[in-house]
């Protein structure tokens, strides 16, 4: 069996957490991390042609990887890496910018599947919406939500995060499964709740994705939709989590 592949962000301690986890159960792990993708030592070999597309890349420990040296991704890049875009500038910066960014969404598009969560355009994790996009997804997944409200006097930017607001809890969803992190004894999902939150990852499109939910007596679910997030953290889901992600690539 090929090794897992793990891509991530230097900084993202439960991706290591995961890796760790995962490499004691017996399962092979290979972990890549933004800092070598933006290394100046890493070679690209990228190739597009009638064939289809191929690439190989050569870090600087000597490993090559290539789309046959991995069983499947767990993804974990926000953005391009520093290292790669402090290297650029000048008045050609944003055409350099979109062009790097091209050339990832490109050999990330084939690497093995299953891959948690694949690149898009709006984001190499997953489609980063805005909580007013993820508002009205969860509430077509059949969430009861937070009513989302701005106007032209609000902040652009700070509308685009969501402060952690009382009683929130975080689920998890990896693929078709749920983890709970360590709630009170006394915290209960319906089966409508959990429903709703897999089909919210299905309808981003994505196999990871953490759900922020508020309680609310005033809805029969308890609960309601706040927001979402693309990298959850991996380690607060403890051992269930890695049963979720193992599980995800057992095939």
């Amino acid at each position: 069996m090929q090794p897992l592949l793990i891509l991530h962000e230097e900084y993202d301690l439960s991706a290591a957490w995961l890796a760790d986890r995962l490499r004691a159960r017996g399962r092979a792990v290979r972990a890549l991390t933004a800092a070598a993708l933006g290394a100046e030592t890493l070679r690209w070999h990228h190739r597009l042609g009638a064939g289809g597309v191929d690439f190989i890349l050569a870090p600087a420990d000597g490993r090559t990887l290539s789309p046959d040296d991995c069983g499947g991704v767990v993804n974990r890049l926000h953005y391009l890496p520093l290292a790669l875009l402090a290297r650029i500038g000048g008045a050609d910066e944003d055409y350099a910018r979109s062009e790097l960014y091209a050339l990832f969404l490109s050999w990330m598009a084939v690497l093995p599947t299953p891959i948690l969560n694949p690149p898009t355009p709006q984001g190499l994790a997953g489609n980063w919406r805005h909580p007013s996009a993820w508002t009205m997804l969860a509430q077509g997944a059949g969430l009861p939500v937070v009513p989302w409200r701005q106007d032209s006097a609000g902040d652009p930017e700070r509308d685009w995060t969501i402060a952690e607001q009382p009683g929130e809890i975080c689920v998890m969803v990896v693929g078709d499964r749920l983890v709970r992190p360590g709630w009170p004894a006394a915290v209960d999902l319906t089966e409508a709740l959990e429903q709703g939150c897999i089909a919210l990852a299905r309808a981003a499109g994505v196999g990871l994705l953490g759900v922020r939910l508020i309680p609310d007596d005033a809805v029969p679910e308890g609960w309601r939709f706040v927001g979402a997030n693309l990298l959850p953290d991996l380690a607060a889901g403890g051992e269930p989590m890695v049963d979720a992600i193992d599980a995800a690539f057992a095939s």
